[in-house]
């Protein structure tokens, strides 16, 4: 049986929870009568790849009542992640505040259940506070998150599973208007970040010829695509590409909020 048959998942859902490092998942139903609740456990190798599941899988919005390092629900459902542990429960009745209250009661129980949780992944730090659109971070652990979290072109050839950890989110800006996507890869030396960066220059410039700015610090690259301006730049050990952007200078404007 495929492994992710056997978690009970869709192919695209194990692929990246694969490179998170699933280990195993635990699941659970209770029913009193025709009400239902349904729990799920999926335990990870590292605190980041439950970190990681979380912001890929939750439901809802962020709750006041927090659960582990951080939770979040709606109607029918909670998510959280503590430790190197994710849970998803659910109910299936509607608008029925019983079961809302035996949903979170058995949350409770779980969490309880679980060992002390763990920080964020440092990784957060490198990400502009100013103009970013909470709920976005999303970790990057390989290609098919990479491709799934941020559709820029030729994202395979970042080498994001050499990294040393990696993160994307949303920014919006006022002025000029903009919604703009940012990657920040870290890959732990001088060395292999500035191979990586000459060969994705090398991928994109094959397709799409882009310009230096030469006016900046570190090697940077501009491109005009379809959907807008494409900036990729090296800085030391990690590789920033930002997309989206209607404006040149939206990008660069960006680039230099990084810390």
């Amino acid at each position: 049986m495929p492994a992710n048959q056997l978690y009970g998942m869709e192919p695209h859902v194990y692929d990246i929870l694969a490179e998170f490092g699933v280990r195993k998942c635990c699941k659970r139903t209770y029913q009193r009568g025709q009400r239902f609740i349904y729990a799920v456990v999926y335990f990870f190798s590292t605190p980041e790849g439950a970190y990681g599941a979380y912001n890929y899988l939750r439901q809802g919005s962020s709750t006041i009542v927090v659960r582990g390092a951080g939770s979040s629900e709606d109607d029918q459902s909670i998510s959280f992640w503590k430790g190197q542990s994710f849970v998803r429960l659910s109910q299936t009745s509607e608008e029925d505040e019983e079961s809302k209250e035996a949903l979170r009661a058995v949350a409770k129980v779980i969490d309880a259940s679980i060992a002390p949780t763990s920080l964020p992944p440092l990784v957060l730090n490198q990400l502009p506070v100013i103009d970013r659109v909470n709920g976005t971070e999303k970790l990057v652990m390989g290609p098919n998150s990479g491709r799934r979290f941020f559709p820029a072109p030729y994202v395979g050839s970042l080498s994001l599973e050499r990294a040393r950890a990696a993160v994307t989110a949303d920014y919006r800006f006022q002025m000029p208007p903009e919604r703009l996507k940012l990657l920040v890869v870290d890959y732990g030396t001088v060395s292999l970040a500035g191979s990586v960066y000459e060969n994705y220059r090398s991928t994109l410039d094959a397709e799409h010829d882009a310009k230096d700015v030469s006016d900046a610090n570190t090697p940077t690259g501009i491109v005009k695509l379809d959907n807008g301006y494409m900036l990729v730049q090296l800085r030391g050990s990690r590789i920033f590409v930002i997309m989206g952007a209607r404006k040149r200078v939206s990008p660069l404007m960006l680039a230099r909020q990084i810390p």
